[in-house]
């Protein structure tokens, strides 16, 4: 619950702000970083599992609508699970695996069993740079990711041999996020 204001401000009325002013400079293309998380198309069956999964599909929202109303040079890239040197956030999986790894401490993991699209960051870099030059994809929105799934279990376990470490993998220490989307790039 402590997330959703933050969150809401941070990704959704950002977005809008960047819209709004690109579209009144005439801004020649705009590539907003959308996330797996969102959900594809949402029904009434269809709920975004987070408040960040929340901001990112409304910010797609304003995006295919901006392109729509607007004619504002628009493209979403649907980035999934990135991975590389310099991720600030220690908290996400690689990082935190990686550092505890190293120093021989348990690390407390939910089940590992979500199938995840992993991407490496300079890939994501160019997929980026390729959307604000390519052609026709305006008011779309596409996928940045590999296609192939591997789960957060086998991950963490080639972290752990490439680690060469004993360190304790406490998998089903903590509880799956409800409603997680496992769903690979197209």
């Amino acid at each position: 619950l402590d997330a959703v204001v933050p969150t809401f401000t941070a990704n959704l009325t950002s977005t809008v702000n960047l819209l709004t002013a690109a579209t009144r400079v005439g801004c020649r293309r705009i590539v907003l970083a959308g996330s797996l998380e969102e959900p594809e198309a949402l029904t009434a069956d269809d709920v975004p599992s987070s408040p960040y999964a929340a901001s990112k599909w409304a910010s797609s929202a304003y995006a295919r609508m901006f392109w729509q109303l607007y004619e504002t040079p628009v493209t979403v890239a649907r980035i999934f699970r990135v991975y590389g040197p310099q991720q600030r956030d220690t908290n996400k999986l690689s990082p935190y695996a990686i550092r505890s790894l190293l120093a021989g401490e348990p690390l407390r993991l939910s089940s590992g069993t979500r199938a995840v699209d992993w991407v490496f960051v300079e890939d994501v870099a160019r997929g980026l740079l390729a959307l604000s030059r390519a052609q026709g994809v305006e008011g779309s929105s596409l996928d940045l990711g590999t296609g192939v799934l591997t789960s957060v279990r086998e991950v963490v376990e080639q972290l752990a041999q490439l680690a060469g470490t004993a360190a304790p993998l406490q998998f089903g220490a903590l509880p799956d996020r409800p409603q997680e989307q496992v769903r690979r790039a197209d």
